[in-house]
């Protein structure tokens, strides 16, 4: 196994960044820890950004615990496709949305895949205690077998586990 702890990044990706600018950055993590890691904008633990390219992690029996961003305190998506199998989101908080996940398609189409995935006393300001999902026309987000559990929002807002804003399939 591997663990990422108590990594800060001063934007995006407290312990990884993966942007598929021109090219491709998808990489599979497996039985990965994301401990109390740190972004100062988007993806306290990980943000995935496509840009002009592809960007499509798949992440696999992991857990992110403790992680912290304004937007998605584990993780960011914009423009990319990330999938997650077997993962746990637990006490991770974002100051602004998606406590756990924050996903937007401004750069382009969005598919975001959470197969047995449990998300767990995940914490946002105003919007989206677990997932924010963001997305548009020609985006999606399915959620197969997902638990949510004690997710909150620390403010008046929206969605205590979800804000959907988008496709989805649950």
């Amino acid at each position: 196994s591997l663990t990422f702890s108590v990594n800060h990044a001063t934007t995006a990706g407290g312990a990884i960044f993966n942007r598929g600018i021109l090219g491709v950055s998808s990489p599979v993590l497996t039985a990965v820890n994301f401990i109390g890691n740190v972004a100062d904008n988007n993806g306290g633990a990980m943000a995935n950004a496509g840009a002009s390219g592809d960007s499509s992690p798949s992440v696999v029996a992991s857990h992110f615990e403790g992680n912290a961003a304004p937007y998605g305190g584990a993780v960011e998506n914009d423009t990319a496709s990330p999938s997650f199998t077997d993962v746990t989101f637990s006490g991770n908080q974002a100051s602004a949305a998606g406590g756990a996940v924050y996903s937007t398609d401004l750069g382009g189409p969005v598919t975001v895949q959470f197969t047995s995935v449990t998300f767990a006393g995940n914490s946002a300001h105003t919007s989206s205690g677990a997932v924010y999902n963001g997305l548009r026309a020609g985006s999606l987000a399915r959620f197969d077998h997902v638990t949510f559990e004690g997710n909150i929002l620390t403010a008046a807002g929206t969605g205590g586990a979800v804000r959907n804003g988008g496709n989805a399939v649950f």
